[in-house]
């Protein structure tokens, strides 16, 4: 009997965009499939979007919390409720390719080695323009993993329900980086492997969790993914850890992150605290490039540290 899949989704206010999200999932060329949606409490349309589509195919199930919680809740919540042999997650504002779960569940039966499988995606504009490859999609160096490496993992990534069984699970507390904290754990447990092809539509836009202005926060839940990855590895043998060196060298990156977000406000005196608290924190690391760049991200100085690298690199 073919594996079944379980589509996972977290919603919180993407009534604009899921519906273009649902109908990707209800055109895919594999139909053995179930399409869990934890809605967070939305103010929007999205629940009555989905409502409307529910009625009319009992494989899209919705869960509505009672009170706004996060999106590491919400997946939490979604994971219990899956049934499949397979889980993936969807965002909300994204959609898959249309033999994206087909292609994923060959590769898992013919892989049962296989814990987590994850693809290429392609970076789109807010309506779904492809305008190129993502960047950090790649197979992780038989010497490394996705903590030590740095990048690999990314969109479409699914893995076997049995093997996330035997992690903690979804942090339901985190509010960021929560697919980044359940990989780690996953290849805790199990082999990782990359499947190179684009089978996810990865869309940017101004109301994004992930987008230039959330990149404090967003930075803080990933630094805070890699301290928990790092405090569990100190006791597991199997598995390569990065050094405690490597983890100031990120909490100095998210300072500068909070000194960028002084120097927007005009917090001249607040971003020289951070800019030293990320020295103190790591002197001298290979990120000084990143902490530049970070530092003028989003600011009226940007084009000025553009030109200013530029000029460095002709020399």
């Amino acid at each position: 009997m073919s594996l079944s899949f379980s589509v996972l989704m977290a919603n919180y206010n993407n009534g604009k965009y899921i519906k273009d999200a649902i109908n990707s999932i209800l055109a895919q060329t594999y139909k053995n499939w179930e399409l869990i949606i934890v809605d967070d409490a939305s103010t929007d349309n999205s629940v009555e979007i989905v409502e409307s589509i529910a009625r009319s195919d009992h494989r899209v199930k919705l869960f509505i919390n009672s009170k706004n919680r996060n999106c590491g809740y919400a997946k939490h919540r979604a994971a219990k409720m899956a049934s499949g042999d397979i889980l993936g997650y969807l965002d909300p504002d994204d959609t898959l390719e249309i033999n994206a779960l087909e292609e994923m569940k060959n590769c898992h039966e013919s892989r049962p080695d296989i814990g987590l499988i994850y693809s290429s995606h392609y970076i789109c504009d807010e309506d779904l323009n492809i305008k190129r490859l993502a960047y950090a999609a790649e197979k992780i160096p038989e010497n490394e993993n996705y903590l030590t490496h740095g990048k690999g993992v990314t969109h479409f990534a699914t893995f076997k329900r049995k093997c996330y069984l035997k992690t903690t699970g979804i942090n339901p507390y985190f509010k960021r980086a929560v697919d980044q904290d359940l990989y780690y754990k996953l290849e805790e447990v199990c082999t990782l492997y990359f499947l190179n092809k684009p089978l996810y539509k990865y869309r940017i836009h101004e109301g994004g969790i992930s987008t230039l202005k959330n990149l404090s926060k967003s930075r803080y839940w990933f630094v805070k993914a890699k301290h928990d990855a790092y405090l569990r590895r100190k006791s597991l043998k199997h598995i390569k850890n990065i050094s405690k060196k490597e983890l100031n060298a990120w909490y100095s990156i998210l300072y500068v992150s909070k000194a960028s977000d002084s120097l927007k406000r005009k917090n001249i005196l607040k971003m020289f605290c951070w800019i030293i608290l990320s020295i103190l924190k790591s002197p001298i690391d290979k990120y000084f490039i990143l902490k530049l760049k970070t530092l003028f991200l989003n600011t009226r100085f940007h084009k000025l540290y553009k030109f200013a690298i530029s000029k460095s690199f002709k020399e």
